[in-house]
């Protein structure tokens, strides 16, 4: 943990470690709007696949069924922009090879211990706090789901119902 205030001196966390962190903090707010357009049809579907349809009489002999999914707007937000602010300190470089290549003349990288520090920007900053501004935009529907939401609309229209008895 990079945070941990009990932490253990002899831990050491990568440069390498918070940006992988970060990138998969990121690459869950995409997991997040996949769930989002799954509850959306599971919200508005039987376990058996049949849509739930709310009933309207036009007239006295004919009605509309309509599949309550296509009455909905399923727009989401996105993260757009995410901006991270924080100052580490350089504990220590290690020449490291790339572990995925058997060349033998792969290129040696560096991989830099860090540790937190307060900003330079303030002097009451506390060690373990980090500035993170994050953009959302609104997205259009994924195409799927825009076709998915098509074909019940084409299958809307009044058709002849019973008379309803009073």
């Amino acid at each position: 943990m990079i945070f941990d205030k009990n932490k253990d001196k002899n831990v050491q966390t990568t440069l390498s470690d918070i940006v992988r962190g970060m990138l998969h903090s990121v690459n869950c707010s995409q997991e997040i709007l996949d769930q989002h357009y799954n509850k959306i049809i599971e919200r508005f579907f039987y376990p058996d696949g049949t849509p739930i349809t709310k009933s309207f009489n036009v007239d006295s002999e004919r009605c509309v069924e309509i599949p309550l999914i296509t009455l909905i707007n399923p727009a989401a937000l996105a993260l757009k922009e995410i901006d991270l602010e924080m100052s580490l300190h350089i504990d220590q470089v290690n020449a490291k090879k790339d572990m995925y290549s058997n060349l033998a003349d792969t290129p040696v990288r560096g991989s830099f211990n860090v540790s937190v520090v307060p900003s330079t920007k303030s002097n009451d900053r506390q060690s373990d706090m980090m500035d993170i501004s994050m953009k959302f935009r609104a997205i259009e529907t994924p195409e799927g789901v825009s076709r998915f939401l098509d074909e019940f609309i084409k299958n809307i229209g009044p058709k002849h119902c019973e008379p309803k008895k009073d």
